[in-house]
């Protein structure tokens, strides 16, 4: 499939590409610095708790 586009278009794709690749990206680095300060914040409970 060949797929014609004019500058424009190609500039607005790439925008987007990269938009939503910056998006992923800080989405899965909230998402892990979520689930290590969950189980710091978990290890730190059980441990006060004598755990």
């Amino acid at each position: 499939m060949v797929v014609n586009m004019n500058e424009q278009e190609k500039k607005m794709l790439t925008y987007i590409l990269d938009k939503l690749v910056e998006f992923i990206g800080i989405t899965l680095g909230v998402a892990v610095g979520f689930i290590i300060a969950s189980g710091f914040v978990a290890r730190q409970i059980a441990h006060a708790l004598g755990g």
